[in-house]
């Protein structure tokens, strides 16, 4: 019930608020897909027993942390994603994330909801009409983007 109880506060916010006070949208949305993308880090987390050590220096994390970057990933196995996404949460930085994906990860029911709310992108992975996309999206990302926001 809490679980749908999110996704429809997301659709309200992406009805009304994604078009008018898009700022307000972003910054609201942020939050509600950190709740539902917190759910996946915490239960990977906590099924394999294992814990995220990061090694880095403090100069550093404080770069990553209020730095722009564009971090690629060619993930091998199913489930590297969420690695990815258990050291952006270690690093409080989780709910600023977006993905490059394909399509179909659209439909997956909630988590490509959260996706399309949070404007990642979705590519077909044809590059003729990738090439478009990706330069037009990230385009309309970035421009007048928030501080402090990874992607």
């Amino acid at each position: 019930m809490h679980f749908y109880t999110e996704v429809k506060s997301s659709f309200i916010i992406v009805a009304f608020l994604g078009y008018i006070f898009f700022e307000l949208y972003r910054k609201v949305n942020r939050y509600l897909t950190l709740s539902i993308w917190s759910q996946f880090t915490f239960t990977a987390q906590w099924w394999s027993k294992s814990d995220c050590v990061l090694y880095i220096s403090a100069d550093n994390l404080e770069k990553v942390r209020k730095e722009h970057a564009i971090v690629i990933m060619n993930h091998k196995y199913d489930n590297d994603w969420l690695a990815g996404w258990i050291i952006c949460q270690s690093l409080g930085i989780m709910q600023r994330s977006k993905i490059v994906g394909k399509q179909s990860l659209k439909l997956l029911p909630i988590i490509g909801w959260c996706w399309i709310f949070t404007e990642s992108i979705f590519l077909r992975r044809i590059w003729e009409s990738d090439r478009e996309t990706l330069v037009k999206d990230l385009r309309k990302i970035l421009d007048n983007y928030p501080k402090n926001c990874f992607f």
